[in-house]
């Protein structure tokens, strides 16, 4: 169903206050007090917006800018999992130390990376609602400043990254609709409402060429729409296509929570719908049920996506093959024994993708192997992994690729061996360059983001842990939660580190200007068994060079 909408969006102020924090004294204690009554901020529709940025805060020229394939942009970072391929893998020289400059939208719950128009200025965010109601933010790269705020969408809003094209436009999801919204006002070019069984969390877009945007709702099926007017080109069912079934359900321990948690969790999301905030919170822990509750990946003429598989146990890698029109059909699938657990990421020259099922086995597929059926599954529509890797402990988000064949994967969990792991592909077999753990109660709760010389990433102290039904709380939080680091790619030894205000579910990114940015879910400090542990946080924090 497609509907087409231009400027009818209506215009409110936020009310008069600073979106931006100054950061002095100790950040783990800073930030607004979190509590049930800020529930009562009224959800202001459509779009607000701010004054400029006062004269004199001219933009800095851009360091990094990269080639990413069209029709995306050549800001530093322009899609979740950082590009179409979810390699999170920025072809920039970053910041080797750095301090917080800024801190924006205290109070909301971020739950994907931020992005960067195409002259780097303004950066784009999708949250929660929190305090004041609006889900969609517009801001001022080096300055924090809001340039213009939506606060007409859902909660859905918050598995969306926004991505940019190289004319500047947005796309994003929420729910099953996905908009494309003018970068200067936000308001919708043209949105598409698009059919969903599951009607759980759809995890944005990608763009293709063809002018094409990719997105998979959340019963599995696919769509490729027009990136003009948002028309439907092309639609394929995964589940019905292959007979693959929903992974089963696992359900949150939500009877369990104190009153204090759910109070926390009602002021991070600016709602005290509880149906709402579990469907959510579901989705963001991977507990909803739903067949696909991962980002596509894009290579070239290929998508690929992972979610339900031959049973309820187990998942499924599948292929699709993208017309030149948009249309979709199936090219072969790959069965993971154990779930799936992290979206496809696809090496750089598109030969080789990388992933985790569900009990932790790091997988890599030829893909090459693959599509000529020289793989060791001798089904053509089947496709066996080149090597794979088990280890304890689940593997978290996405596997972060480097440009000579070696993987980064995040473990935790209770039986974790180390937080760290890099493996290098030898084609046939992979070698374990390091495991490293930090921290002895640290986890990483960032996705990991490759730079030409670094790695970066939040590590949050969470000492230690329960697992009522299979998920973990932790009991008390460390003195200084989280603190931003700086690895070294070929040892994973840290270089440096700096407290942080929250903890965060998704990447700390290089920026256009030099500097990092991380966007905060703060969900450690939400759901810690405290009644007295520091309220959340949230937001998004600038560190500068």
């Amino acid at each position: 169903m497609l509907h087409l909408r231009n400027g009818t969006n209506q215009y409110h102020r936020r009310p008069p206050a600073s979106p931006v924090a100054p950061l002095e004294g100790p950040l783990h204690t800073r930030g607004p007090a979190l509590v049930a009554g800020a529930l009562a901020a009224a959800c202001q529709p459509a779009v607000a917006r701010l004054d400029p940025a006062p004269a004199g805060a001219r933009p800095a020229a851009l360091s990094c800018a990269v080639d990413w394939p069209a029709p995306y942009a050549r800001a530093a970072y322009v899609s979740n999992h950082g590009g179409p391929a979810n390699r999170d893998r920025v072809p920039c020289t970053g910041p080797a130390t750095f301090a917080p400059q800024w801190h924006a939208l205290p109070g909301h719950l971020i739950g994907q990376p931020n992005t960067f128009s195409p002259d780097g200025h303004t950066t784009y965010v999708s949250s929660t609602g929190g305090p004041d109601g609006c889900a969609l933010h517009a801001l001022a790269t080096q300055t924090g400043e809001t340039r213009w705020a939506r606060c007409d969408l859902g909660h859905a809003l918050v598995a969306s990254a926004v991505d940019v094209d190289a004319d500047g436009r947005l796309y994003f999801t929420d729910g099953a609709t996905v908009h494309a919204a003018d970068p200067d006002t936000g308001d919708d070019l043209w949105q598409t409402v698009l059919d969903d069984r599951d009607q759980g969390l759809v995890y944005g877009v990608k763009l293709a060429a063809a002018g094409l945007v990719l997105t998979q709702v959340s019963d599995g099926t696919v769509y490729a729409l027009d990136r003009q007017t948002g028309a439907v080109r092309g639609r394929l069912d995964v589940a019905a296509e292959t007979g693959f079934v929903p992974p089963a359900v696992q359900p949150l321990p939500t009877d369990m929570l104190p009153p204090y948690v759910w109070d926390r969790i009602a002021a991070l999301f600016g709602t005290p719908d509880r149906d709402a905030v579990l469907a959510a919170l579901g989705g963001l822990l991977g507990a909803s049920g739903a067949f696909a509750d991962n980002t596509l990946a894009v290579s070239g003429s290929r998508v690929y996506t992972v979610g339900g598989g031959p049973t309820p146990d187990q998942g499924a890698v599948v292929a699709l093959d993208l017309g030149p029109t948009g249309a979709l059909s199936l090219a072969w699938t790959a069965a993971l024994a154990a779930g799936s657990a992290s979206s496809v990421a696809v090496g750089p020259g598109g030969d080789r993708a990388w992933l985790a099922d569900g009990a932790g086995t790091i997988l890599v597929l030829d893909l090459d192997a693959c599509d000529a059926n020289t793989d060791a599954d001798p089904d053509p529509g089947g496709c066996a992994p080149a090597w794979t890797h088990p280890q304890p402990g689940i593997v978290a988000g996405s596997l972060t690729l480097g440009d000579a064949g070696v993987g980064y994967a995040l473990t935790i969990g209770e039986h974790r061996r180390a937080a760290l792991t890099a493996l290098d592909d030898q084609g046939t077999a992979g070698a374990l360059r390091f495991a490293r753990s930090y921290g002895p109660d640290e986890f990483f709760t960032t996705a990991l983001t490759l730079s030409d010389d670094a790695i970066y990433g939040v590590l949050t102290d969470m000492p230690p842990l329960v697992y009522p039904g299979g998920a973990a709380l932790p009991l008390t939080l460390g003195p200084t939660t989280s603190r931003a680091v700086v690895l070294d790619p070929e040892t994973g030894a840290v270089r440096f580190s700096t407290p942080v205000p929250s903890s965060s579910v998704t990447e700390l990114i290089p920026d256009p200007h030099g500097g990092v940015v991380l966007t905060m879910a703060g969900l450690a400090e939400v759901l810690v068994l405290d009644p007295e542990a520091p309220a959340p946080v949230g937001g998004i924090l600038r560190l500068a060079p």
